[in-house]
């Protein structure tokens, strides 16, 4: 015990260098154990490549299918890899951090608040020891609870012949320091930030360093986990107790669909591209459109809240609140009237200042279009209800919840009615501005008070 004890002190205290006992490739899991990630460090045979010649942010694949609303990446492996950690909204996501075996982030990472210890304690567990279970239920598994589906953490095994088999460069991605993991065999790639970890109430090592859980308990004390660690010069697994707080990059088997599907419903299209980090289906219609909301996991989801003009969510929507209102007023403002600014600059466009890229919110012509040029029916994915919209040149398909809207600090007629803003100033009056909106029997646009809060679905060229 006092062997982990001493690794878990000296990853909190000595991580200014990575190291650990030299794991090779030898393929022999006993010849891998790990004494301490005390400072030593020696060069790997298998996986990695550095090189200062290397531009600073090398493209990424884009995910070669869908499954259950989360993109993966076919690296010719045994299983498909994530292109983007549980809990984050783009590859260079940091994402959430969570203890092994737990399925939702907390404020503390400590034997205490541990789900499978007993009243505490290091040694004592309910559930997973060497004479009990040793590797993860879906039910305790962070990328399977939260993402659904055939994801699932992935073994110890898998984090070996990702690094096994293939190519690992230090880079960044839109100033976020981690691996590009470029497979041999095809070429196609993933990028692993350097999130560091959470323990007690602190984040550490956040930028140089990334920790990666996998589903397998550690073989020599019940009381640690493998996961996978790296940094600029190395990459490589060793084991820690499990009260941490580590990243989790999800896997799903090879042989998945990659359609989004509803056991009661039709599919939807998978996406058909990806635009810094969020799929878009091509309908055949002037623009891409989002496979989600702004603010949102999956299709299915319903995302986040904006007032028309606004880039953040907040408690509140109202005239007194509204960015644009001069002193709470409902006629005067300070940027968008008929007779200044019809059309949302981007700094000022929910879709664009949270996703980045070419994404922004759509013309009311754009959804017109959307309207005119795709059929419509009322369903359900996940048992979410809105509209699945199927284009009429090319069967492709997206979904839109009926996400309902915010007035002041309620939530209006979630589940029944959907509101999704355009970037367009109305053109009778200044306190308004174009919406798509829908319940189950009608789906058109409308002027709607531009304090009210609802959905953004983003567009691309």
């Amino acid at each position: 015990m006092k062997h982990l004890l001493t690794t878990s002190i000296l990853l909190l205290c000595s991580l200014t260098l990575f190291a650990q006992k030299n794991v090779g490739s030898t393929g022999n899991r006993k010849a891998k154990t790990t004494t301490s990630v005390a400072p030593k460090q020696q060069k790997q045979t298998a996986s990695k490549q550095k090189s200062a010649a290397q531009p600073k942010q090398p493209s990424i694949s884009d995910p070669s299918g869908y499954e259950n609303g989360h993109g993966y990446v076919d690296l010719g492996l045994s299983v498909k890899w994530a292109t983007m950690n549980v809990g984050a909204n783009k590859p260079s996501d940091y994402g959430n951090y969570y203890a092994w075996g737990e399925t939702r982030t907390k404020s503390n990472y400590d034997w205490s608040t541990y789900f499978d210890s007993v009243n505490g304690s290091d040694s004592d567990f309910k559930k997973y020891a060497l004479n009990k279970k040793t590797t993860l239920d879906l039910s305790d598994d962070a990328a399977h609870v939260n993402w659904g589906g055939a994801w699932r953490m992935p073994t110890t095994a898998e984090q070996d012949e990702l690094r096994e088999k293939c190519t690992w460069t230090w880079t960044s991605q839109n100033g976020v320091e981690g691996y590009k993991v470029v497979s041999k065999s095809n070429g196609n790639s993933i990028f692993l930030p350097a999130a560091g970890f959470r323990h007690d109430d602190s984040f550490n090592n956040v930028g140089p360093f990334g920790y990666y859980w996998s589903s397998s308990l550690y073989s020599d004390y019940s009381d640690a986990a493998y996961y996978f660690q790296f940094y600029s010069d190395d990459a490589n697994w060793n084991a820690i107790t499990r009260n941490f707080g580590f990243s989790v990059r999800a896997v799903c088997p090879s042989a998945q669909a990659t359609a989004v599907k509803d056991s009661k419903q039709s599919s939807i299209s998978s996406p058909s591209g990806y635009n810094n980090g969020y799929g878009y289906v091509d309908l055949g219609l002037s623009v891409k459109w989002a496979t989600m909301n702004v603010g949102a996991n999956k299709p299915s989801d319903y995302g986040n809240y904006y007032a028309w003009g606004e880039t953040r969510t907040k408690s509140n929507y109202w005239w007194n609140t509204y960015f644009d209102s001069v002193n709470g007023s409902d006629s005067k403002f300070k940027k968008y009237a008929t007779n200044k600014k019809t059309t949302l600059d981007l700094s000022d466009d929910a879709a664009y200042v949270n996703w980045g890229g070419s994404w922004r919110m759509p013309t009311t012509a754009e959804q017109d279009e959307l309207c005119e040029k795709c059929t419509v029916t009322w369903t359900s994915q996940n048992g979410v209800k809105g509209y699945k919209v199927v284009s009429k040149s090319n069967g492709n398909s997206i979904f839109l919840p009926a996400a309902g809207y915010r007035i002041l600090d309620g939530l209006c007629l979630r589940g029944s009615y959907g509101s999704y803003w355009s970037s367009s100033l109305y053109s009778d009056g200044s306190c308004s501005a174009y919406s798509l909106r829908f319940n189950s029997g009608d789906v058109g646009w409308d002027g709607s008070y531009r304090y009210g809060g609802f959905s953004v679905r983003g567009v691309c060229p």
